[in-house]
């Protein structure tokens, strides 16, 4: 007999644009130069707020039945988050949990230039993953990653997957994996001052496991995003400015900038373990490959 596959809900969605125009106060106040890190699950909040090294926060908590973790980090010019859930087979109708991070800074940039515009390359890099076997009850599991600048939103893609009365079906999903882009921002300031701040944040979350062989895992995993690159000035007419200079009131070289990702490379977050423990999880359960009904 066929397997029955009563209903399968995913709904998801991706923004990223190659190039962005933000708009700023004619005449910005400078700021205080300013790193958070921020992480919070169901049993745990940690926030880091840093003027001039470095921000990070991090939040684990575990039972036998349900793992969150989540983890922020901030230096200018540099920020990151990452977040998972993982609820395990259990029969004890134990609650599931949630994880939300961030990272961000703010600064004020004074260039050499009266007016013109801050032209730089924001390398953005992440992944987001879901999977649920509930082939009782129904679990939902949500996910989400999001990176903007100025309160302008850059990225931002979500995700939330609903199985009910699945019989012997797995269901996974990546939903953005690899290098989302290289972004290039276009500032405009005046006066020779500009403002910025950006801020990345993630959010993971699974709900209630009830049934002996019902697994949710879900991770949002920005750790290494997003990296402002080596940038340059332009003139009101867009023409490059040689020999420029940017002084910022944190002291990062803007000009500089950091390192692009090395894709091959990027190290793998503490939030992440949680997702390695979801596939120790998966051996341990017998599931019938998924036909579909016909």
């Amino acid at each position: 007999m066929k397997d029955s596959l009563a209903r399968k809900e995913v709904v998801g969605s991706l923004s990223l644009s190659l190039a962005f125009f933000l708009t700023a106060p004619l005449h910005a106040a400078t700021l205080a130069p300013q790193l958070s890190a921020f992480a919070m699950t169901g049993g745990c909040t940690d926030v880091d707020l840093q003027g001039d090294t470095s921000a990070n926060a991090s939040c684990l908590t575990a039972s036998p039945t349900v793992s969150a973790a989540a983890n922020g980090r901030a230096s200018f010019g540099n920020i990151g988050a990452s977040t998972s859930v993982v609820a395990a087979p259990n029969g004890l109708g134990q609650n599931g949990d949630f994880a939300i991070s961030s990272g961000s800074f703010s600064d004020t940039l004074n260039f050499s230039v009266l007016d013109g515009f801050w032209r730089v390359p924001v390398d953005f890099l992440g992944n987001l993953s879901i999977g649920v076997n509930s082939p009782e009850t129904g679990v939902e599991a949500r996910v989400a990653g999001s990176f903007s600048v100025n309160g302008v939103s850059i990225f931002e893609s979500q995700t939330t997957a609903l199985y009910d009365n699945v019989t012997g079906a797995l269901f996974y999903q990546t939903v953005e994996t690899g290098n989302a882009g290289i972004t290039s921002l276009l500032l405009p300031f005046t006066n020779g001052t500009l403002n910025v701040g950006a801020e990345v944040t993630t959010r993971s979350s699974c709900g209630k496991v009830t049934g002996p062989e019902e697994l949710c895992f879900t991770q949002s995993n920005f750790f290494s995003s997003a990296r402002f690159l080596s940038s340059e000035v332009l003139d009101f007419k867009g023409e490059i400015v040689r020999n420029a200079e940017i002084l910022s009131a944190s002291g990062f070289d803007y000009i500089k900038g950091v390192r692009p990702h090395e894709v091959s490379a990027v190290p793998l977050p503490a939030s992440a373990w949680g997702f390695v423990i979801a596939l120790i999880f998966l051996s341990a359960v017998k599931l019938r490959p998924m036909r579909n009904t016909s």
